[in-house]
């Protein structure tokens, strides 16, 4: 600390912890969802759900991509934890499942399958570096960061994934 304030003097210095080694700490409604996806889809967690993971946060919103069937696999799972059905766009294969009564605490599920061929086009085609992180539903602790995302993440450094991020989709500047 004493080395920041006599580069930035102007400015307060303040430590943030960021976990590294500590396993992932998921509240119980992911594993209601993971023993709920089928056994020969390959689904990964990415976004913002990865990064507040990463920094230790509460999570109640969850996006999911794979390779196909977004609808189908969304609506088998609403189905088995008896959350609300929403398909958002049929075409992209994109619905949202919501779960929790008034007075308890809600959680939004977005399925969506892949904008790409693959993972790692899905995952470049997103805003940020820090929300281009995926995880395997099948094993929580592996995680896929193509573009440095964790590394970003430490140096408190946003970056867009793609110079076109942000006239691909203008509104992501919005939210």
């Amino acid at each position: 600390i004493q080395a920041a304030k006599a580069a930035r003097y102007k400015e307060t210095p303040k430590i943030v912890y960021i976990p590294k080694m500590k396993p992932f700490d998921f509240p119980p409604i992911l594993d209601q969802v993971r023993a709920v996806l089928p056994s020969e889809q390959q689904v990964f967690l990415v976004g913002g759900a990865v990064r507040d993971a990463l920094l230790a946060r509460p999570i109640h919103d969850f996006d999911f991509v794979l390779p196909g069937n977004a609808l189908r696999i969304a609506r088998g799972v609403a189905n088995k934890i008896g959350a609300a059905y929403y398909p958002l766009d049929k075409q992209r294969q994109t619905a949202r499942l919501i779960l929790g009564a008034e007075g308890q605490t809600r959680h939004i599920f977005d399925f969506a399958a892949f904008r790409g061929p693959d993972l790692e086009a899905d995952l470049a085609d997103r805003d940020f570096t820090i929300n281009a992180i995926a995880m395997d539903m099948d094993d929580l602790q592996k995680v896929y960061d193509p573009l440095g995302g964790i590394a970003d993440l430490h140096a408190k450094t946003l970056r867009a994934c793609s110079l076109t991020a942000f006239e691909n989709d203008p509104v992501r500047i919005l939210r």
